[in-house]
This record gives structure tokens, sequence and C-alpha cells, in this order.
């Protein structure tokens, strides 16, 4: 303790000196007896109060004093009375151990400060009016303490036993009379509260006499009765209304709860009673009786409390209703329905769900609805979208699922669960409503396949071999694994469709389609091309010796004569031959040069032709492009149009596509088409693809500043994924030109991102922790693995345009469309179609859901300066 503080024992009563005489002054005996006359009487405790804090400010000879009496309701210390100066700055209420009362009072002991700016204690409003010295005195009563004296002085002072002393008798004296006073206060207080609740209280209340008969009623029980006292005095229960229990029985009068009461001695509680008045007026009453005994402990009165519950017998009513119209959904409904708890065990099971799972409800209640669904779709055995339902993040959750029956096969389901709350919005369990889809997803299967297969052969089509050659280049890259690419052409083809009609042609073509099969391994794919094109992939293939003969044994078995209308023809076709690395690291350029192989072997007549550089391109006017296109890169020869993209609900622009342009001194304008090939294999793709970066976004901060806040996409090839100045590239183009990283979109192509979808992982996620937003270009082209999918950190499927121009006419097209967008919104991902050139196509995207569109419907890609004035004659329209 510091050597300025006094504290005390812990005693209120004065202390003797060596001669046992009390050092107190006559004067201050003086007043002291005043003081306990004063408490003797009927003083009240505010005036008495008064009178303390004025004799402990005189005798002391100090200028402020307080006394405060503990409030038990709020904890804390109130000011009963202070004098003049104590007003100016004193806190009305103090906590305990806060200034020198609230420690005194803590500490049941007084306390002496000397030198009261050093105190550790110190209050700020104290320090600020100049206060040198205080003391704090404890009030007890009874034992306990029920209150404390503040004494301070603004001058400087070192308070002695004397002081203490006196400041003790004054304490003794003036606190039982205070706590007596505030008893007898509180005493009045409690009967008036005791008074006032009869006529006050929201329930009604009905004394009964030992004969039964009403003495009083308060005016609650008059409004819920909807009769007056005077008519009810007097009377007997059985005079007013009839009572029926719950079940519907009446109550005879020996069972109402007035004679139970008294015979029994004994209150009852929550008795609950149909009460039907005199008028045919319906009451349901929950009553408490209990009885009133007398001296000699005879009951001879009963009061009896009701409360009217009238209306929640009505909720009760409609809950019970609804419960039965609930069941007779639940039982007879065509859908399967699970009650689910919160742990995602299921509850009860109706008919439906018994049926489409195989099992019993026995078989299935109390076991988790996860051990049901099939396990690629669990995470730790868990679904996690069911367990952040139950959780109530999210108040329903839409999913197809596939469901394992009981006899092993799979059922598909198109399920609905949503968050059933109570009455205070907890969560109470989860509704799971499933219809089985396993019919419409069979017929999805074949008509995915429909669209990825020859309708002539069964053969995978163009598109279908794109993605396995995108798949096979994936594996040879990650595991070494070569490969080999077969391009064929069947020669004079059309003049069997002329000789012999078109059907005699498709015969062919069905012929040699079936053979090609016949003379491949099971990890083979033949495809046909389209026409009498066909293309084979030979995984494993290491090189030019062995794609040699596999293509002279597959020529061997083409070129075996055909029978048409019973005539024997004989089929010439021509093969080229590339290598996976050697002559092509990507699936379009394998084709390309495959194509210019299978043309050379077709000139040579050679049958076969092995893809040599320069025949597939490298010729002196693409060496002059390149150095045109070098120069224009450096020089600004490159300029951007933009398409607008708009948000499908709204029908607002919200963004647009940078696409690039080379404005040629001698050519004019010349479209990517025509040069970003020369471009990729020049590597100049990748000064191209920043200058193209830093124009886009320099343009997006230039409409930004006029008012124009709209999202840029700008396009990214494999190469550009591969610019180790790429991230940095991005992040100095955005700082630099203050544009926050997620209203920019990097647009990949769905191909260029499955290519080493590992190493597209790694540049993506850093420019995604920027929040850059990424999207796959050209989905539905490629051969993307949903396992990638969901680990890409990806925010939007750009649908590719071919299937969005020939949705309208061909229902496939559509059919991929509506899944695409179905895929997207389940990854959580928006949906953006491209090519949008009719209404027709429109109108579907807004039916499916699309989110986002672009194409010449709306807007051809314009320049720069014609965007503003698009949006303005948009908006007008």
């Amino acid at each position: 303790m510091p050597s300025d503080v006094h504290s005390t024992p812990e005693s209120t009563h004065p202390a003797a000196d060596a001669g046992g005489r009390m050092p107190v002054g006559t004067k201050a005996l003086a007043a002291l007896h005043e003081l306990a006359i004063a408490a003797s009487g009927q003083l009240e405790p505010q005036a008495l109060a008064k009178m303390a804090v004025d004799l402990a400010c005189d005798l002391l000879g100090v200028d402020s004093a307080a006394l405060y009496w503990w409030v038990s309701t709020d904890a804390l210390l109130h000011s009963l009375a202070d004098n003049r100066k104590y007003q100016e700055g004193m806190s009305r209420t103090l906590q305990p151990g806060k200034g020198v009362a609230g420690v005194a009072f803590q500490r049941v002991a007084p306390i002496l400060i000397d030198e009261y700016p050093k105190w550790e204690g110190a209050v700020g409003w104290a320090l600020e009016h100049g206060v040198q010295a205080a003391v704090g005195i404890p009030l007890v009563a009874r034992g306990r303490p029920v209150g404390a004296m503040a004494i301070l002085t603004h001058e400087p002072r070192r308070f002695d036993d004397d002081d203490l002393r006196l400041l003790n008798l004054l304490a003794a004296q003036v606190a039982p009379s205070l706590e007596a006073g505030r008893l007898d206060v509180d005493l009045a207080a409690s009967e008036q509260r005791f008074r006032s609740l009869y006529g006050t209280v929201a329930c009604g209340v009905l004394v009964l006499s030992a004969s039964g008969v009403v003495l009083q009623v308060n005016p609650a029980g008059e409004r819920i009765l909807g009769l007056s006292g005077e008519a009810m005095r007097g009377k007997t229960p059985e005079q007013l209304w009839r009572g029926y229990r719950e079940d519907g029985t009446e109550i005879a009068p020996t069972d109402r709860l007035g004679p139970v009461v008294l015979r029994g001695g004994r209150p009852v509680h929550g008795f609950i009673q149909k009460t039907v008045l005199s008028n045919d007026r319906v009451l349901w009453l929950l009553i408490d009786a209990i009885p009133v005994f007398d001296a000699e402990g005879k009951a001879v009165q009963v009061v009896a409390s009701f409360v009217d519950m009238t209306d929640r017998k009505r909720v009760e009513e409609a809950l019970r209703e609804s419960e039965e119209r609930f069941r007779a959904v639940f039982d007879r409904a065509a859908l399967g329905i699970a009650r689910i708890d919160l742990s995602g065990r299921i509850i009860e099971a109706n008919p439906a769900l018994v049926q489409m799972l195989g099992y019993t409800a026995e078989e299935l209640t109390h076991n988790p609805l996860a051990s049901y669904i099939h396990p690629d779709h669990l995470r730790d055995g868990h679904l996690p979208e069911l367990g952040e339902l139950a959780e109530g993040a999210r108040q329903e959750l839409q999913q197809e699922l596939r469901y394992v029956h009981k006899g092993g096969g799979i059922v598909w389901s198109s399920a609905i669960a949503s968050l059933v709350r109570g009455p205070s919005n907890e969560p109470l369990f989860v509704i799971v409503m499933a219809e089985n889809i396993s019919a419409r997803k069979a017929q999805e299967r074949i008509l995915e396949h429909q669209a990825l297969h020859d309708a002539l052969t069964d053969l995978p089509n163009r598109t279908l071999l794109y993605d396995r050659l995108q798949q096979a280049i994936l594996i040879g890259k990650r595991e070494q694994h070569p490969l080999a690419l077969l391009v064929m052409d069947l020669d004079r083809f059309k003049e069997i469709n002329d000789s012999f009609g078109h059907h005699a042609g498709d015969d062919v073509l069905r012929q040699l389609g079936r053979r090609l099969k016949a003379h491949l391994r099971e990890s083979d794919t033949v495809s046909r091309l389209g026409g009498d094109e066909f293309a084979v992939i030979l995984p494993g293939v290491r090189d030019e010796a062995g794609a040699t003969l596999t293509a002279g044994r597959i020529l061997e078995a083409l070129t075996q004569p055909v029978t048409i209308e019973s005539e024997q023809l004989e089929i010439r076709a021509s093969v080229g031959i590339v290598l996976f690395p050697r002559h092509g690291e990507d699936a379009d350029t394998l084709l390309r040069h495959g194509d210019a192989a299978m043309y050379q072997a077709k000139r040579s007549g050679a049958g076969t032709a092995i893809y040599q550089p320069e025949l597939g391109g490298d010729n002196p006017r693409d060496l002059t492009l390149t150095f045109e296109l070098r120069r224009a890169i450096d020089e600004g020869g490159l300029v951007l149009h933009y398409q607008p993209v708009l948000e499908c609900r709204s029908g607002e622009m919200v963004g647009v596509e940078a696409l690039v342009r080379w404005q040629h001194p001698r050519h004019g304008l010349i479209g990517p088409d025509r040069f970003i090939g020369i471009a990729e294999q020049s590597r100049l793709i990748r000064p191209l693809g920043r200058r193209v970066l830093e124009a886009a976004v320099a343009q997006q901060e230039l409409w930004w500043r006029q008012g124009l806040k709209l999202r840029m996409a700008v396009n990214l090839s494999l190469r550009n994924l591969q610019d180790p100045e790429l991230i940095p590239c991005v992040i100095r183009v955005l700082e630099q030109h203050a544009v926050p990283a997620e209203w920019l979109t990097l647009e990949i192509t769905e191909s260029t991102l499955m290519a080493d979808a590992d190493e597209t992982l790694k540049v993506l996620s850093p420019l995604k922790a920027m929040g850059v937003r990424v999207a796959i270009d050209d989905f539905g082209t490629g051969f993307s693995s949903l396992t990638y999918l969901k680990r890409l950190p990806i925010d939007e499927l750009k649908i590719d345009k071919s299937f969005v121009i020939e949705m309208p006419s061909k229902p496939k097209d559509s059919l991929i469309v509506r899944s695409t967008i179905d895929l997207a919104h389940a990854l959580g991902l928006k949906a953006v179609a491209e090519g949008v050139e009719e209404q027709q196509a429109w109108e579907m995207l807004l039916a499916h859901g699309c989110d986002l569109a672009q194409g010449y419907y709306f807007s051809r890609p314009v320049k720069a300066d014609e965007i503003m004035p698009w949006r303005d004659r948009k908006a007008a329209a």
C-alpha cells in the first residue's frame, strides 16, 4: 500500500486512548448527541443523511462530503446526500471499489488518503477540482456494509486517529437508522405494489369463499370473462359458466377447482378448462388456484388466477390441422420425402422414398442420409451442403444427387432441401424432397452420346476426338508418353455418291468405320471428322516406324473392296501421320499438321506421309508477317475493339471483352485469325498478350473517369500463362491505372486450361488471390475434368458460340447450353453465352437462367469511342 494511504482494521467502533478517554471534543460530542436524537426519531433518510454530511464537514473543517447508499438491484452505490461543492463534480453513483467511498465499502474498512493526487485510485474529476486529501468510511448495519461516506478537502491535510474516531462514531450513529428507514420505505412500497398488483395484473384473479361463491374479481378478470364484478359477486361459478376438460367431458360441481383446492388444502397449477359462458361464448382458460388459510390453518378461501389461452388453442388447432395436411402430403406424395434431424439422420421417410431407395422405412430411420448417397458427392462421409443448411448458413439447397439403391443400382435424384425453424427462429429439422430423375438422366446420356458421336457411323465426332486428343496430350506431358495422330481421307469418294447415290456412300462409310474399329486397340480412338475424313489417336506409338506400320495396316484394311448393290468397289485412301511432341504440343497444331501431311500423301500418291515442317506453313510470307507483327507490337500497330457483355436479368451492359486487331499499313485491318497463329509459333504471343492487357486496362480506367464503370475481359493463350512476366504485368497494370483486381477477367480457353491443369493452377492461384476473375472460354469444346474444374480458381464458364448459334435449330445444342448453365450454377460460377446472334437464342438463354451474354444480336465488336454512344442508344431504346 502506498505511504500516503492508510487503511484501518475492519471495525467501526472508536478506540480509547491510553488513559481510557475518548479524544473527542465537547462540540463534537454535542453534535453527535444531536445526530443520535435525530436518528432515533422519524426523520426521513435523505434528511438524516444530509445532516450527517453537513456534520462531518463542520466537525472536520472540510469543504466536501457525500453519503452513498447501496442499492442491490443495480449493484451500485447511490448518492443519498452531499453538500454544494460535492454536487458540482462528483458522480451520483459509484461502483464498489471506485473512489474513496467505493473502496471503503468494498473493503468494509476506512481508508485515509493524505496525498490524493498520488493515489493510484484517484478519479479524474477530483484531480481537476484540486482535491488534496480524502477519507472513505463504510456504513455498517446488522454486520454488513450498507453504504459509505466520502470526505474530501481541497487543502493539504493529514487526517489523524481523532478524525477517524469521529467519523466512525458518526457512521455508527447514522447507519442503523438509515437502514431501518430504508426498510420502512421498502415495506411501504411492497404493500403498495401488492395493492396495485391486484388491480393492474394482466391475468384475471378470482377469490372464492369457502362456500364457493365469488367474493372478488379484478379488472383483468372482468375483461377476460366479459362479466362485471357486480354480476359475478355472490354467485357460484356453476351459475356463471359451464366448465369442460380438454377431452370435452363436463366438469361436475364437486370436481371444480374451488372445492378440490379447499378439500385438499393444496394448490393446483396449470389446469386447462374450456369455459362456456351463458351467452355461449367459448374461452379456454389456464388456471392456477391456491388455498388461503386462517390462523388455525383451515382453508377458508381460494384465489384463482387465470389467463385467456383461447388464441393459443386456436393456434394449436391450426398446427394440428397443418400437421394432418402435412401428413397427408408426406404419406401420399409421388416425391420421396424425408425429415432429417440437424445431425443429418433420417427421422422419418415417406413411402415414395422407401420405394425409390428399396429400403424399408425402419431401415432408413435413424441412419444418416449421407449413407445412402453416392460417395462421389460426399466429403469425409458427409454432404457439406446439408451441413451448411442444418447450421442455418443457407435456407435452401437444390442439388442433383446419386443415391445408392438397396439392390446396388444408382438412382439419380433432383433434391430440394429446406430448413424448418421454430417459433423463435431456432432450427428444428430439414425437409428433403427428392424426385427420381433416373429416366431423364438416361435420356441425357443418350443425347450426350449423340452430341459427341457421328450419327452415321456412331464413331466419336470431331468434338469428342478433340477432347480425347487434348486428354492424351495431357497424359503424354505428365507421364512422358508419346502418341501418334493419323488423319485420313478417302480418294474419289464423291464418285461413289454420284454413281450410286448418297445412301450407298453412307453404307461405305459405315463399313469402313467398322473396319477401322476392328483393326485398332481398345485404347485407340477412331473418329469420323466429317464427310469422308477420319482420324485415329494412337497412344504409346513412339516413332515414325511404329506409326507408319499402323498406318499401313489401316490403309490395307480401308482399301479392301466393298460391296455396293452387288458390285465390288475398290477404295483408296490417303493417310497423314504426325507425332507428339515432335510435330506439335497441342491438339490444334497436331490436327493442322496431320491435315497437311494427309494432303502431301494425296499429292504424292504414296498412300501415307509423315508431316514435314516445310509443308506446314513456314513459308516466306509467314516470315514477313512475323517481322511486321513484331514491329506492330513495338510501335502500336495493334488496336482493340470491344464487344459489350450484357447481364441477362437486367439487359444492362456490365462489361466488355477486349478483342485485338492488327492495323496493317498495306492490308488494312487484319483479324486475329490471320496473325494469332503466327504470334504463337514465333513466341510473339507473350509481348502481344502483355500489350493487349495494358491497353485494355488503360481504356477501362478512361471509361471509369467518364462515369462508365465496366468489367474488362482479356483473352490469354497457353503461352501467355507460361509467361513469367504475366503476374508482375497484371499487378503493375492494375496499380498504374487504379483498377480493382476484381474488375478484370482473364479468359482462357478450355483446351488451354486443360493442357497442363496443374501448371495452370500454379499461375491462376496467385491471380485469383489478388481478386482477378478467371473465365473458361469456349467451354464445351475441350475435355474438362470435373475434378479439375472444382480445383481451379475459376469464376465463369463461357459457353462456346457454336452451341449458342445452333441452339434455336438444334435441340442437342440447346441441351448442351442448358446443361452447361446448370453445371456453372452448381459449381457456384457465372454462365456466359457468347455468339448470341438472334432473338430466339437470346430468349432461350433467358429461359435457361444464363447470367451474361454477348454477340452480334446486341453489338459486334466496336472501337472504344463507340461504346458510350452504344450504351446511350440502348438506354433510350
